[in-house]
Parts: C-alpha cells; sequence; structure tokens
C-alpha cells in the first residue's frame, strides 16, 4: 500500500512539473515515482514468492519478471506513440499533463482495489517454518540488525537501481543502436 500511495503521489506530481515546463521538478517526480515502484516491486516480489507451493516460488517469479519484462518494452513505445508523438511543442507538453493526471489514477484505484481485497497473509508460524526449511535463523543479527532487515533493505536498493537502470536503458536504447550502428 505505502509503495503504491508513494508511486500515485510521483505520478500527480508530474501536472504541476509539466504545467512549470521543469526539468528539476520532471527529475523529482520521477524519482518519487521510481522510489513508490521500487517498494511495490519488491513487495511483489516476496508476495509471490510466498504464495504457493515452496519447490516453485522461482517459477513463479520468472513468470511474473516475463510479464513485468513485457510490460517495460511496451510501455515506452506506447507513451511515444500514443502520449508523446505530437508533443513538439511546449503547449503541447502542458497539453499532456492530462494524459500523467489520468495515469496517476491506475495506482490510487489499484491501492483502493487492494485495500479492500481480502489477500492471502503468512503467519509468523509459516514464515518462521519456512526459514527453517532453509536452514537460516531469521533472528541471526549483524552488528545488532537482525539479518532479514538488512537483507530487506539490500532487496529494495538493488530493485530501485535495477529499475533505475532499465529505465536508463530504454530511454537510451535509440541512441545505443544508433551510436552503434555509426
Amino acid at each position: 500500500m505505502a509503495g503504491l500511495l508513494i508511486f500515485w503521489f510521483g505520478m500527480l506530481l508530474f501536472w504541476p512539473a509539466t504545467v512549470l515546463i521543469s526539468l528539476p521538478a520532471l527529475f523529482v517526480a520521477s524519482f518519487i515515482a521510481g522510489l513508490g515502484a521500487s517498494i511495490v516491486e519488491t513487495a511483489v516480489d516476496l508476495f509471490v514468492a510466498l504464495c504457493g507451493p515452496v519447490g516453485r516460488r522461482e517459477m513463479r517469479l520468472s513468470i511474473a519478471r516475463g510479464i513485468q519484462a513485457v510490460g517495460w518494452t511496451t510501455s515506452p513505445m506506447l507513451a511515444q506513440q500514443v502520449l508523446f508523438k505530437y508533443s513538439t511543442t511546449a503547449a503541447a507538453l502542458v497539453a499532456a499533463q492530462w494524459v500523467f493526471l489520468v495515469l496517476a489514477t491506475g495506482p490510487l484505484v489499484l491501492a483502493v482495489a487492494v485495500s479492500f481485497s481480502r489477500l492471502p497473509e503468512a503467519s509468523d508460524e509459516e514464515l518462521n517454518e519456512r526459514a527453517e526449511r532453509c536452514q537460516q535463523d531469521p533472528r541471526v543479527s549483524v552488528c545488532g540488525v537482525r539479518v532479514t532487515w538488512i537483507t530487506l533493505i539490500l532487496g529494495f536498493l538493488a530493485q530501485f537501481c535495477a529499475i533505475g537502470a532499465e529505465e536508463a536503458l530504454q530511454t537510451n536504447f535509440n541512441s545505443f543502436v544508433t551510436f552503434n550502428e555509426a
């Protein structure tokens, strides 16, 4: 829920950023939306790993990543062809602010739907049992901090960097191809 709301807030910030036609404001909005997306991805990966048989969690994560890859590949092309095809002037870019407002409703609707859904929840006993199966002690700590928290924070940071790298690659893919053709 927190990730969806942070993502929603980041998407809402695109509205004033396009009105102001400000690159720093667009950067801040992108950063906040990326932060929310990172939190959502981390939570969804854990949810997908925990739901279902333990022996098939890698398969579920691979399928989820495959679906995500299709979205990450098609969304920039869709945005370029549909949303920003005619955004060659400042006035056209300001008109695109309505698109960002519509896109901001998606995470909010999803957050409301998730809050009213009865999603399966893993109890502490189930999580402890799965941790024992993996032969890891969830109570182990390093410098007074539990390893589970360190792992969660490192996983979040890795996910954040991975999303940033994916976005940078997709944004500059045409430049990479053009540069390598020359």
